[in-house]
């Protein structure tokens, strides 16, 4: 979930709870209020007609049919008077003779004694579908504008949200465009400390992130560079001393000391070219037909790989990609002689060339697919194999990424795949 509506659920989650406390409240609040003055005009009609009543003077009260207060007085005895509370408020329905239908209506049950000690109960109605109708008209209007804060503070909230975490996701932008090759420091003018402070720290480990790259890269391009001579220098020794009069078994320990030297030179090779790339040394593109370097290669991997019996299905057509020529050469003679190395013996490999992309496809060992995440990881080879220097693959990937190109690993129907597009 991301973090813009994680916020906005919980907060709206909080809200929502509040306001719906606040709603009950201020609902029963208003409904005890007009039940307040209902209750005393109950309370003042019956002082009214007591007053009236113990001096005399009731004709002025007719109990009238419920449309308007309707009251109801009669003799109890002292027993039933003190087995009811003084003082009683509470809604019954009564009937309307003029309306034929009963309706809601609040009651004030009480009761009084007169000079004589004769106790006399008195009960008085008074119509409360108006009050009904009221109470539904708030809640009506208490759910619109519980839904209408609601919907203002989310859009409120949201808007703030964004205009006080832009700066955030601008960084985040900004660590997700990140190229170690052509670093970019962080420009993220903003009056909040934190990320002020977030800024600065980004800016400092790309700092130390660029020196340590630059450290590293002249390194390996210094040691290659330094290790090239002497191991060129060991070959040729080598090679003289194979021309000298040696037994079979001098034979065999110098051929295998010639295999080591020229797998290091390859690896050293290699790395010197890792560094050039990263160096952009490689900077001129042009259209290259791969299928046509795929012609001028195939045929010589095949003379040197002969013993391993492999059967080879090419299917080529025109492909064009805008990469440096000499890069090109190394891209397929890599991709190829990596899928040979790793096919075995009387295996199968496939090679195709579409309009905007090729593979090489080669049967598996051990039908088993190579971890995606770590074959373009230098010396990490998926198998043990001595004829591989480990870094074929890392070759095949930073010339496509300092070509823009994508390649693609698949495992199908026991053929590893990789594919190459632009």
């Amino acid at each position: 979930m991301k973090l813009k509506n994680r916020f906005l659920f919980f907060i709206t989650i909080s809200i929502s709870i509040i306001l719906s406390v606040w709603a009950v409240l201020f609902y029963y609040s208003i409904l005890e209020e007009v039940y307040d003055e209902v209750d005393d005009q109950l309370d003042n009609y019956a002082q009214l007609i007591m007053t009236s009543f113990l001096s005399g003077s009731m004709s002025e009260f007719y109990s009238g049919d419920g449309s308007n207060n309707t009251f109801e007085l009669y003799e109890i005895s002292q027993e039933t008077a003190k087995k009811k509370p003084k003082l009683r408020y509470y809604e019954s329905m009564i009937y309307i003779k003029s309306k034929h239908e009963n309706e809601p209506a609040r009651v004030l049950d009480t009761y009084f004694v007169n000079a004589e000690n004769r106790y006399f109960a008195l009960k008085i109605y008074t119509p409360i579908l108006e009050t009904h109708d009221l109470r539904r008209a708030i809640l009506y209007w208490m759910i619109i504008l519980y839904t209408f804060l609601l919907i203002i503070l989310i859009i409120v909230i949201s808007v703030v949200y964004y205009v006080s975490m832009r700066p955030l996701y601008k960084f985040l932008d900004w660590m997700r465009n990140f190229d170690i090759l052509h670093p970019v420091p962080l420009d993220n003018n903003t009056s909040v400390k934190e990320f002020k402070e977030l800024c600065v720290t980004a800016n400092d480990t790309l700092q130390r992130i660029d020196k340590l790259y630059q450290s590293q890269k002249m390194f390996i391009a210094n040691a290659s560079h330094e290790m090239q001579t002497p191991l060129a220098i060991a070959i040729n020794n080598v090679d003289a001393i194979v021309q000298t009069d040696l037994s079979e078994e001098q034979l065999k320990y110098i051929s295998n000391i010639n295999k080591t030297l020229m797998r290091a030179s390859a690896v050293n090779k290699s790395l010197l070219l890792l560094a050039k790339i990263d160096g952009n040394v490689f900077i001129e593109h042009q259209k290259i037909d791969i299928s046509e370097i795929i012609n001028a290669i195939l045929p010589n991997l095949q003379e040197v790989y002969s013993s391993k019996n492999v059967s080879y299905s090419v299917n080529l057509n025109t492909c064009i990609f805008d990469i440096n020529p000499d890069l090109a050469s190394v891209l397929v003679m890599n991709l190829i002689k990596n899928a040979i190395i790793y096919t075995p013996n009387n295996g199968e490999i496939i090679i195709s060339c579409g309009e905007n992309n090729f593979s090489v496809s080669n049967s598996s060992v051990d039908n088993i697919p190579l971890d995606e995440k770590n074959i373009f990881i230098p010396f990490c080879k998926s198998m043990n194999n001595v004829n591989s220097s480990g870094i074929g693959l890392t070759l095949v990937k930073a010339i496509c990424d300092s070509s823009n190109l994508i390649i693609k690993y698949f495992f199908e129907n026991n053929f590893h795949t990789f594919k190459i597009s632009d």
